[in-house]
């Protein structure tokens, strides 16, 4: 079993660097040219576009490595297959069973891995990313980037700038909260930067709030806010939304920028949310999220090995085919379960997909891993057997 669990893992090698580096190269050059839009639309330096990439690439590492576990998969039985060697693995008595086991074990090491890379690495380069490309759209691009625009702040709040004035003053502010029976809208004619506090203020304004059937059950005008809450929130949006790219993942598409906080923590800092009470669905969210998307390469080996094995792959071509068929329904069931997710613990949604955001999380990896374990437990067995005479021999 150890000269045949090396020489398995000495065959993965090469196709776990083909499917990672083919899926990094893909999803880099679809980012490139979203970025490139940017680039020119706000004349950006196009040397930008490499420090964003440098920026991604953990994100991108961490979703490439169950592409590549799955290549090695199909890629190194297909190749067992055409030259028999399966065959005879059972003849010297060894089962499909121990087969997967090497595979496991792979995967197991890389599901490690990407944890650290979530963990650690990627909130790290988002706050680089953040850093980086905040003070760089603040010094070259300015407040033109949210002139005329509405804005998210947190949960359900947003704002509108019509223009900037100056440096320091933005003219026409609108802030509105929609709650689950209210309407809290607060208006100003101007967004002025305390230079002493470096805090955003609103100046000459009116707050006004509406119940659910839209009648007015408050109106108060004010000279200056003193409320420190949203003097906050209006400094983090208007830093964060000055940088087109901050909230931007790998694919191309606009995250929220009410999750950064999240995004930029490690799970020691989640977990210290949840101790107190800070924002506890999101945090508990983050936690799983980081959980799931790190056993994917085990389940992933789990399932791949199993169903390869079943299947009696042979062709290089098909393998590769499969592969890419295989993770791109498991990807985008991640991605859509997400989704889901983030909109059932929002406090304003109509999502029709009512689901607990946890298991919605976790499904994906639940629905793969028990067809994985079926998978395993055909292996062997009398119904494998029929299965091979009845459906793949010809």
């Amino acid at each position: 079993m150890r000269t045949l669990n090396r020489y398995i893992w000495k065959d993965s090698i090469s196709p776990f660097f083909l499917g990672f580096l083919g899926f990094i190269i893909f999803v880099s050059v679809n980012l490139l040219y979203f970025l490139s839009l940017n680039i020119i639309d706000y004349g950006i330096p196009p040397w930008r576009l490499f420090q964003l990439l440098y920026f991604f690439m953990p994100e991108l590492c961490s979703e490439a490595i169950p592409v590549g576990v799955l290549l090695a998969i199909f890629w190194t039985l297909s190749q067992m297959g055409t030259k028999n060697e399966l065959m005879a693995v059972q003849v010297h008595g060894i089962s499909f069973k121990s087969v997967v086991f090497p595979f496991f074990i792979f995967g197991l090491i890389l599901s490690l891995f990407t944890f650290f890379l979530n963990d650690q690495i990627i909130p790290e380069f988002n706050r680089q990313k953040q850093k980086e490309l905040g003070n760089f759209m603040s010094e070259n691009i300015g407040y033109a980037t949210i002139s005329n625009k509405f804005l998210p702040i947190s949960g359900n709040k947003y704002f509108y700038v019509k223009q900037p004035i100056d440096d320091t003053r933005l003219d026409d502010v609108l802030v509105y909260e929609i709650g689950s029976n209210n309407l809290k809208v607060i208006f100003s004619d101007e967004l002025a930067l305390d230079q002493g506090t470096d805090k955003w203020v609103m100046v000459n304004g009116q707050v006004s709030t509406m119940d659910e059937k839209r009648g007015m059950t408050l109106n108060v005008d004010f000279d200056e806010t003193d409320f420190e809450e949203l003097s906050d929130e209006l400094t983090d949006s208007l830093r964060d939304a000055m940088s087109i790219f901050n909230e931007v993942d790998i694919y191309g598409q606009y995250d929220s920028g009410e999750q950064s906080k999240y995004k930029y923590s490690s799970t020691v800092q989640l977990v210290e949310m949840l101790e107190t009470g800070n924002n506890l669905k999101r945090a508990l969210l983050e936690i799983n999220w980081r959980l799931a998307k790190s056993l994917s390469p085990l389940i992933i080996a789990l399932m791949g090995t199993s169903l390869c094995l079943l299947s009696n792959v042979k062709s290089k071509s098909w393998s590769i085919i499969l592969s890419f068929v295989f993770i791109g329904v498991f990807k985008g069931s991640e991605i859509f379960m997400q989704s889901v997710a983030l909109l059932n613990i929002s406090d304003f949604s109509n999502s029709r997909y009512r689901i607990d955001s946890v298991l919605a999380i976790w499904a994906p990896d639940i629905i793969f891993a028990i067809l994985g374990l079926i998978c395993f437990l055909i292996l062997d067995s009398k119904l494998m057997f029929f299965m091979k005479e009845r459906f793949v021999r010809k």
